[in-house]
């Protein structure tokens, strides 16, 4: 009975945790300056480019930890 409970805890916060992952704007953020990275990527070897958009994309990480703390 103890395990069940457990796993249904488990199972229940990774929900939560997905509900929290989309509503949280940064997320959507994250992934489409991911996306327009392997779009560039694909697309030339513009070096400066690329480089802006990884840093952007790092600087979106430490917003999203930060965010991911306050909850």
């Amino acid at each position: 009975m103890k395990v069940t409970q457990e796993v249904n805890s488990l199972v229940n916060r990774h929900r939560m945790s997905k509900m929290i992952w989309w509503r949280i704007p940064n997320v959507k953020l994250l992934l489409t300056a991911k996306r327009k990275m392997e779009k560039m990527k694909k697309e030339s070897q513009n070096g400066p480019r690329l480089f802006f958009w990884l840093i952007t994309l790092s600087t979106l990480r430490q917003l999203l930890s930060v965010s991911l703390s306050f909850l």
